[in-house]
């Protein structure tokens, strides 16, 4: 079986969607679940998961609940190629001043740079547990878990919305500047920096789509867990219902948005020389989608399971202004949001 399950933000049951890679291809009731990763390869391929089954945590089958109960080589995907390249607090420091070389250059005005860290599973480490632990620990976020044979298996717990579409309305967000929670201190011209450019890439690109006015609220301050961003909200509305394929040209218009890539976005080769491992998932998006809604999420804060270990993904924006040692802490924050809810 495929399966994905969700929790939306300020809900607490969750949402599972499983298809039976036994049974004959098809769809239920027009409802897909959308894994699209960071850059599209044949090693992490966009998947879309047509269940044959809809599910509450109630009403999963026998075979899910053993899965999620007790998680170990055996019990669900693992990911077919090599471990990832894990990071380490030199390398990671070399590649922020390599970034801010290239901004002062001009070449660049900010990029998102991520850490790959890893830690060992218990032998009683359980998927359920953990994404309870993930929906207590941050109402607001979405809590996702995804397992298939072509991605993997993956949990994550995102503040960052990429793209609503709910009828003929549409929602996205601009989330970038990042202060720990622990200090309360005003927001820096480095933070505010960060924010001005991806809210303005928003803007631009939405304009190119959306014919009508397009709402701006922000940016406000939000907290998730230990961390506070800033936060800025775009709406709009479309002329039609869009079709699924509308939305998703939609979404690749947005994605990835300079909060996880690069601004501007042409140069993304860039990121990919500045990092040594491949993001597979991690800044990619992902969601439930179906005939007149679709509620698309940026696969933050995260970690991929392969055999008994976690590969905990998280990142940085970088800008002129960016320490090097304080991104890092800032990465190491983030993953901590995740570790916390295995009890590391």
């Amino acid at each position: 079986m495929a399966v994905a399950g969700f929790s939306l933000p300020d809900q607490s049951n969750f949402t599972f969607f499983i298809q039976d890679l036994m049974l004959p291809y098809g769809k239920l009731e027009n409802q897909e679940y959308w894994v699209f990763p960071f850059q599209e390869k044949t090693d992490s391929p966009f998947v879309r998961l047509q269940p044959h089954y809809v599910c509450n945590e109630n009403t999963l089958p026998k075979e899910v609940v053993e899965k999620l109960k007790l998680a170990n080589s055996h019990s669900y995907w693992d990911y077919a190629h090599k471990k990832p390249i894990l990071s380490t607090q030199e390398r990671f420091v070399n590649d922020v001043e390599k970034i801010k070389f290239w901004i002062q250059e001009g070449r660049i005005e900010k990029m998102m740079i991520s850490s790959v860290r890893e830690e060992e599973l218990r032998e009683n480490f359980s998927i359920a547990q953990v994404l309870d632990s993930l929906r207590r620990a941050y109402p607001s976020a979405y809590i996702s878990y995804i397992s298939t044979p072509y991605t993997g298996t993956w949990i994550g717990a995102t503040p960052e919305v990429l793209l609503n579409c709910i009828h003929q309305h549409g929602e996205t967000v601009s989330l970038a500047g990042t202060q720990s929670q622990l200090f309360e201190q005003d927001w820096g011209e480095k933070e505010k920096k960060e924010q001005d450019i991806v809210s303005r890439f928003i803007e631009e690109e939405m304009s190119h789509v959306v014919q009508g006015a397009i709402q701006r609220e922000g940016p406000v301050t939000i907290t998730v867990g230990e961390l506070r961003h800033l936060q800025t909200r775009f709406s709009f509305d479309l002329c039609n219902l869009p079709t699924s394929e509308e939305v998703f040209q939609l979404a690749l218009r947005l994605h990835p948005t300079p909060a996880v890539g690069v601004y501007p976005k042409h140069a993304l080769q860039m990121l990919y020389q500045a990092e040594q491992h491949e993001r597979l998932y991690y800044a990619g998006f992902m969601g439930p989608v179906c005939k007149e809604e679709a509620r698309l999420f940026v696969n933050l804060r995260c970690m991929q399971l392969i055999q008994n270990k976690a590969y905990i993904y998280s990142g940085a924006g970088i800008t002129a202004d960016s320490d090097p040692h304080a991104e890092w802490i800032e990465t190491e924050n983030k993953a901590l949001s995740i570790r916390m809810a295995f009890g590391r």
